[in-house]
C-alpha cells in the first residue's frame, strides 16, 4: 500500500475508534482480545491484523477512553484466527474502571 493510502486509513481507523471509545467506560487498564472478520478472499494470518489493532488502541487513548497503550495500561493482547463475515475488527475489551 502507498504511504498516503495508509496514513489516511490509519487516521481514519484511529478516528472512528476514538468516536466508539466515547461511549465506553473509561479504562485503568485492559486486556484486549482481537476479532478479525474478513468478508472474502483468503483469509490474512493472524499477525497481519495488527496495523489495525494499533491504530484502533491509539484512537481508544485519544478519547480517553485509555490512559495510554503502555504495558502499563494494554496488559495483553491477544489474536483470534480471523473469521467470515462484513470486514471488520472487533476488539474485546476487559479491565479495571478507573476511579
Amino acid at each position: 500500500m502507498h504511504w498516503r493510502t495508509s496514513r489516511k486509513w490509519t487516521r481514519d481507523t484511529r478516528e472512528q475508534a476514538g468516536w466508539l471509545g466515547k461511549r465506553l467506560p473509561r479504562f485503568a487498564w485492559v486486556g484486549v482480545e482481537v476479532w478479525p472478520v474478513q468478508a472474502r478472499g483468503r483469509l490474512a494470518d493472524v499477525g497481519a491484523h495488527m496495523p489495525t489493532v494499533k491504530a484502533a488502541i491509539d484512537g481508544l487513548c485519544d478519547c480517553d477512553c485509555l490512559p495510554g497503550d503502555s504495558p502499563e495500561f494494554v496488559r495483553s493482547l491477544m489474536f483470534r484466527a480471523p473469521a467470515r463475515g462484513v470486514d471488520g475488527v472487533r476488539l474485546v475489551l476487559v479491565g479495571e474502571p478507573r476511579k
